[in-house]
């Protein structure tokens, strides 16, 4: 009696899968492969071309104009009182 339960029990074999059923899978799995590569490798190029863009593209970031650093000499009187003290060293005016 413990025979045939464990007879019913026990299912039957899975069908194996033809042969060329898995070599068409694997087909199917490497065409998507190159396809992701491609497009994988578009994205690479359009990121790299865009970074050039950044890199070489001269502007300043967020548009944020570059800070001028004071000059001493803006105002007038105190270019003339640095002037009269001997404390001016260079011309603003260049080569006069």
């Amino acid at each position: 009696m413990d025979e045939k339960k464990i007879k019913e029990t026990v299912q039957p074999a899975a069908q194996p899968v033809p042969q060329n059923q898995i070599i068409m899978d694997a087909h199917t799995a490497a065409e998507r492969l190159e396809n992701a590569n491609k497009k994988q490798e578009e994205l690479i190029k359009r990121q790299e071309e865009l970074h050039a863009r950044r890199v070489l593209g001269g502007t300043s970031e967020a548009g944020i104009t570059p800070v001028k650093e004071a000059d001493p000499y803006d105002d007038p009187v105190t270019y003339a009182n640095a002037l009269m003290e001997g404390k001016v060293t260079k011309n603003p005016f260049g080569n006069v």
